[in-house]
């Protein structure tokens, strides 16, 4: 199970716009993945339970989105923005390592069928459509590119033990956002963190 909802605090909710971190208008979208070679993106149930095709307005976070398979989502990391810079919290040693040394494509899709709404992350936007891939960007090995971004200002990284004041360093924020994912109806949702967390059964 990769639980991915919402990369700040799983229960911020941000007005609905066309606008994503950056601020600016998205001709075009970005969507992350380690599949390579696709020529399209096919819409599939989301952690929201709705069919559809996820995009972001930047590269950066897009990247952020093609971990391997042995990411275990949120419950591994925190992204959100702040000033306008994106940014990764590692929540547990080594886990940025083990999830993004892999191969991956960033994908342009056309911007016109993606909108954003109130119980998406404020940079997501979604496509109720199949969407035709405009270009394809390989990427050979995904942290290095992280590390790239990070060395030119567009992205923060909290290499475990930093982190921001607002998540504790013993990762008892996520007990609320499992509640919440298993609300939302994904079933075993709290049972994988504490698989994840021992230390957390019975907060």
């Amino acid at each position: 199970m990769n639980i991915q909802i919402n990369r700040n605090l799983a229960g911020e909710l941000l007005a609905a716009d066309k606008r994503g971190c950056l601020g600016l208008f998205m001709e075009v979208v970005y969507h992350g993945s380690r599949e390579k070679g696709l020529k399209q993106i096919k819409k599939h149930t989301s952690t929201h339970q709705k069919e559809c095709v996820y995009a972001v307005d930047n590269e950066v976070i897009a990247l952020l989105f093609a971990s391997n398979e042995n990411c275990n989502g949120d419950y591994d990391y925190s992204i959100g923005c702040a000033d306008g810079i994106p940014y990764i919290v590692e929540r547990w040693p080594g886990i940025l390592n083990k999830i993004y040394t892999t191969q991956a494509s960033l994908y342009k899709l056309d911007g016109k069928n993606f909108n954003h709404y109130d119980y998406l992350w404020q940079p997501e936007v979604i496509s109720f459509f199949d969407e035709p891939v405009l270009e394809e960007i390989e990427i050979e090995n995904v942290l290095k590119k992280l590390r790239i971004f990070q060395n030119e200002g567009r992205l923060k990284i909290y290499d475990y033990p930093n982190r921001p004041d607002d998540i504790p360093m013993d990762n008892s924020d996520l007990i609320e956002n499992a509640k919440l994912f298993e609300s939302m109806g994904i079933k075993g949702a709290e049972e994988q963190l504490y698989k994840l967390y021992p230390q957390l059964r019975g907060n």
